[in-house]
């Protein structure tokens, strides 16, 4: 079966499309997974720096530190959130014990 000029074109263009669409799919995929990696590795720097500050007693930096990691958790794995919040309710308790403990936790399931 022989096909014309305009349907052979028209098969071309819809192969050319679909495979620049799933490129862009594949870009996309890839892109997010670094952006998600990038906050994730930005979430652990600063919860890593707060627990540095809270365990010298600075408890104002460690909360500048772990504000940051807060923002920077929205990735993050639920794990590593509940041990996050149960570590900032600890801290406003005024249980810095139980805060390293749970933010240490957060810590570790960052990674």
């Amino acid at each position: 079966m022989m096909l014309s000029f305009p349907i052979l074109a028209s098969v071309i263009i819809l192969i050319a499309a679909l495979h620049t669409a799933s490129f862009s799919i594949t870009e996309f995929a890839a892109v997010h997974t670094a952006n998600a990696q990038s906050a994730t590795n930005t979430a652990k720097m600063h919860l890593e720096e707060g627990l540095k500050m809270l365990k010298a007693g600075d408890k104002d930096s460690a909360m500048t530190h772990l504000s940051a990691a807060q923002a920077a958790m929205g990735g993050a794995s639920s794990n590593a959130k509940m041990h996050f919040e149960e570590g900032m309710k600890a801290l406003q308790a005024g249980d810095t014990n139980g805060a390293i403990t749970h933010l240490t936790a957060a810590d570790q399931a960052l990674q």
